[in-house]
């Protein structure tokens, strides 16, 4: 992170180090990935109905399910960053999302598995969300945190563009 080192003009200084940037890659990463496992399932609403054997509503939840997760838990997981710092969240998020993935993926054949991997993605949504700023206040100089924000929002745009892109390239018709 960035060290506050006293200057001769008795004002803080910045050291930026160059892992700032490795930083800002792997929690753009989790936040695209946590960001096309939201969306995963929506261009495939009606075809995951028929193979699920569930209503087009009942995959619908499945995206919906971040915002019933993020509204309850956005406040404690924000406190909970600023509590137990950047690094923490980083690994919960990235953990949270690597088991909801695996979940969904070994759970496919099953809706409420899918579910149960989705509700963890989601978790690590509201620690995702938060994280764009307090990386570029940390990690970024004062000229540099307009970009390094905005990288970190942009992944998360880019994983839903991926998810409802890449998507609609899986053939369920043939699995049914």
């Amino acid at each position: 992170a960035g060290v506050a080192t006293n200057h001769p003009t008795d004002e803080y200084h910045y050291i930026a180090y160059p892992p700032r940037w490795a930083v800002l890659a792997a929690f753009s990463s989790l936040s695209l990935m946590n960001n096309w496992c939201w969306i995963t399932w929506s261009p495939l609403a009606e075809p995951l109905a028929r193979y699920w054997g569930v209503p087009t509503s009942k995959v619908d939840e499945l995206s919906a399910v971040y915002m019933y997760v993020y509204i309850p838990l956005s406040f404690p997981a924000l406190l909970a960053l600023c509590k137990y710092k950047l690094q923490w969240g980083l690994w919960l998020g990235g953990s949270l999302n690597f088991v909801g993935a695996v979940v969904r993926f070994w759970g496919l054949e099953s809706y409420a598995w899918v579910y149960v991997g989705t509700v963890l993605c989601a978790v690590c949504q509201t620690l995702t969300l938060a994280m764009p700023p307090l990386i570029s206040t940390l990690w970024f100089q004062e000229h540099e945190r307009g970009l390094s924000t905005s990288l970190g929002v942009l992944a998360n745009q880019l994983g839903g563009a991926f998810g409802m892109g890449v998507t609609i390239l899986v053939d369920f018709s043939s699995s049914s």
